[in-house]
Order: C-alpha cells, then sequence, then structure tokens
C-alpha cells in the first residue's frame, strides 16, 4: 500500500538528497517539471521548507543562491522517505509487471537522477501504479530517444506555409468537433514547450494512451496561434491516427485523404502518406500500404531526412515479414540499419537487429542472430530499458527453439517474463507467437 503520510515535501527533501548524493547540481527548472509544478509553485515549496528549518540556501558573496543543503531534520526526514519507498511491493496488478517487483529495483533501472524523482511524485503524489507504464513513458521521452530523433527531423522539414487551407479541412470535419468535445475547456500549456508538449503527446498515442494525446494535440491547434506548418502537420496527423485506435476508419480514412489532396508541400504529403501507410498495415492492407510506403522514400531521402527514412524502411520490413516474405523483409532492415548506424541512432540500431535476429535464426544462421541480441542485451541494460530487454530474452526463446534446445527455449521465454511488458495484447502476441514455434517443433 502507498503511505498516505508522503507527501510532495519528503518528496523534494528526499530528491535534493538524492542529487546531492550524486555529485550533481540542483537544476530548479528540471526539478520542477518532474515534480509536475510550475517553477514558480516549485520555488514557494523551497521557501516553506526551508522556513520550516529543513532546508538552507547557500548563497554566494553577493546574496545570490547556488545551492540548497539539508539541515538535520530534513536529512531525519528524507531517510524516513527512504524508508518508505525501500518498503514497497510493486503489485502485478496494478504495476503493469507480471510479478510482484520492489520498487527500488525499478528505480535502480533509471539513469538520471530526475527520471527517478519523476517517477516517485507520480506513484506516491498522483497515484500512478502502472509503474511499467511511466518506464517506458520516461524511455520514450529522452532527447536520444527514436522519437525525439524524429520529431526533430519533421520539425526541421524546409516546406511553404499551407496552414489556412489545412486548417479548413480539419475544421470542417467531424473529427474536430470530437476534439474539441473532449478538449479542456481552458489552456493547461501555457507554461510549456510547444516542442515538449508534442513529443508527450506522440509518446502517449504510440503507448495507447488516446485521450491523453487527443486532449495536448486539441490544445495545440485550437489554442495556440502561430503554430508553423512542420508542427501542425504533427498535431493533426496525431488526431488522425488517434482516432484509427478509436476504429473510426472510415471518417478518418476520408479526412486524411482530403488533407493529402490539399496539401502542396511534397515533403507534408510524404509525411501524411507514412500516416496513411501505416493504418493500412494494421488493417491487413499489403498492397494499397507496401505502394504507399514505397513512394515515401523517394522524398525521404537518406541525405536529408534519415531517421524518416529509416523509419519507413523498417515498417515496411514488418509489412512483408508478416507477408511472409523474410528475405526482402531482412533486406530492407539491412538497409534501415546503416542508415540508423551513421547517424549513430542507438536504439534504433539494437531494436532493428532484434527484428534481423528473428530472420537469421529461422534461416539457420543462429550464431549471428545471438550475437546480435547479446548486444542489443548489454545495450538495453545500460539505458534501463526493462521492456527491451524482454523483447530480447524473447526472442533469444527463439532462436533456442531454432537451435532445437527446449529447455534454454523455456528458460529464455519465462526469463522475458520477469521483466515489465506494458501492453497486456503484445503479452498475447508473444505467448502465441512462442507457443506456435514451441508447436512447430513438436514441443
Amino acid at each position: 500500500m502507498i503511505d498516505p503520510q508522503l507527501n510532495r515535501v519528503d518528496i523534494i527533501l528526499y530528491s535534493i538528497r538524492s542529487i546531492r548524493s550524486n555529485n550533481e547540481t540542483l537544476d530548479r527548472k528540471r526539478m520542477s517539471r518532474s515534480l509536475g509544478l510550475k517553477l514558480s509553485t516549485f520555488n514557494r515549496y523551497l521557501r516553506d521548507i526551508i522556513f520550516k528549518g529543513h532546508l538552507r540556501s547557500v548563497k554566494n558573496e553577493s546574496g545570490r543562491i547556488m545551492s540548497y543543503k539539508l539541515t538535520e531534520a530534513g536529512l531525519n526526514g528524507s531517510e524516513i522517505t527512504e524508508n518508505v519507498i525501500s518498503s514497497i511491493i510493486l503489485d502485478p496488478e496494478v504495476s503493469g509487471f507480471l510479478k510482484k517487483v520492489p520498487l527500488d529495483l525499478v528505480l535502480k533501472q533509471l539513469r538520471d537522477t530526475y527520471e527517478r524523482i519523476e517517477l516517485i511524485d507520480r506513484f506516491f503524489i498522483h497515484g500512478e501504479q502502472n509503474v511499467a507504464r511511466i518506464l517506458e513513458e520516461t524511455k520514450f521521452m529522452r532527447s536520444d530517444s527514436n522519437i525525439s530523433y524524429l520529431l526533430r527531423e519533421v520539425f526541421s522539414m524546409d516546406g511553404e506555409e499551407e496552414l489556412r487551407s489545412l486548417e479548413e479541412i480539419l475544421t470542417s470535419s467531424s473529427i474536430y468537433s470530437i476534439c474539441q468535445k473532449d478538449g479542456p475547456a481552458d489552456d493547461p500549456f501555457s507554461d510549456q514547450d510547444i516542442d515538449h508538449l508534442i513529443l508527450k503527446a506522440e509518446v502517449q498515442r504510440r503507448m495507447g494512451s488516446v485521450k491523453e494525446a487527443l486532449c495536448i494535440y486539441d490544445g495545440l491547434l485550437r489554442r495556440r496561434k502561430g503554430l508553423e506548418s512542420n508542427r501542425w502537420i504533427l498535431c493533426f496527423s496525431g488526431i488522425v491516427q488517434c482516432m484509427v485506435y478509436e476504429n473510426d476508419f472510415e471518417d478518418t480514412l476520408e479526412l486524411l485523404n482530403n488533407t493529402m489532396e490539399s496539401t502542396r508541400n511534397p515533403t507534408h504529403k510524404a509525411f501524411l502518406k507514412k500516416v496513411k501507410a501505416d493504418i493500412m498495415q494494421d488493417l491487413d492492407s499489403f498492397i494499397e500500404a507496401s505502394g504507399l510506403y514505397r513512394s515515401c522514400l523517394g522524398i525521404f531521402q537518406e541525405r536529408t531526412y534519415p531517421v524518416i527514412r529509416a523509419s519507413v524502411l523498417n515498417n515496411l520490413g514488418v509489412l512483408y515479414f508478416r507477408k511472409g516474405e523474410k528475405n526482402i523483409a531482412m533486406g530492407l532492415w539491412e538497409d534501415a540499419l546503416k542508415i540508423v548506424k551513421k547517424i549513430g541512432l542507438k536504439w534504433s540500431i539494437h531494436m532493428t537487429s532484434i527484428n534481423l535476429a528473428d530472420v537469421y535464426s529461422l534461416q539457420g544462421n543462429t550464431k549471428k542472430a545471438l550475437r546480435l541480441l547479446g548486444e542489443a542485451r548489454s545495450f538495453l541494460k545500460t539505458a534501463g530499458d526493462l521492456e527491451g530487454i524482454s523483447d530480447v530474452d524473447f526472442n533469444m526463446a527463439l532462436v533456442q527453439i531454432e537451435k532445437g534446445d527446449e529447455k534454454r527455449a523455456m528458460y529464455y521465454f519465462n526469463r522475458s517474463e520477469d521483466f515489465p511488458l506494458s501492453y497486456r495484447m503484445k503479452v498475447k502476441e508473444k505467448r502465441e507467437v512462442f507457443k506456435g514455434r514451441m508447436e512447430s517443433k513438436g514441443w
């Protein structure tokens, strides 16, 4: 159970102690963001804590605050908080984990102090007990994540302004009326960075939090004056994909087709084609999806849009793999791998390698598959990506099946379930794939 006595002051004292013990400097802006507070609100907390004698400020000769130190009372309070955190065992019914896991163990997987602070605050103060989901969101929100790289590439697109015609299409659609109905009455985003909000919305959407993502996209589209075309396209495509999650395929595809016809900028048009291709792949429309993906490749050249091009190649590879065309899929994934290696996109390198390992294994090259999976696991462990580690172990189990080692296949499969799998549907899919591969060997 969550200790009801653990409040925000307790979290702040614990956070300051953690930052000092790691020989870091308190970044008040990052700290306030980790706690979900405005900077002015966080500063009020600091003043109140100082007044109560738990904290003192360290000033330079001119009287400017340089850092903060805990008093004896503050240290005692932070130790109590640490003991509370250490006592928490996460319940698999609500945590997103498949078994009981100590909260302390999860926190150790996060490489950044401020990431740990955010998780603690969301767990204790906001009551967000799905810790596996928080971990997944944290991974994607990092500046070196594949989503961050892709968004920066879209932000940098070179093209003419065409907002008026596109806004007319959106505002006249049934989808936009749904967004307006679900959106907040006021603007909660006034003190936050637009690009950070777009990233947050993209992460929420990809994790299936459709209402949360729609709220942000809608807030940006309706309330932000001067939202330039690249960011408008991202918000628009995000809304479209949210509506697909709601199974509103007919209206969504009509809106998307109308928008593509009215889009003058070829780069924007290609980006919308990629969005439609992803939708058509989910609808098992192989011919249309593959045609759209391939038309995108003509626009997204490696020199100017390497991340988007690699993403298209990867998705096209998945499409062919599902079709049973393993050699074509392997060629596309190898092309994507070359691109992400050139730009040093480490997470994408290893996730693409995991896809390739399955193909190599099915082709009998289990040695190469094991090498790729071993390299991926080492990186993902360093990055604190528990979901990725679970993916590696699952694929290790598939390799062991191809090697004919039933015992080790079961070992790796069971180990893959020791770590969080954020999506229950993903758990179900993996278990079905594993069962099918085992049965193919007569086991």
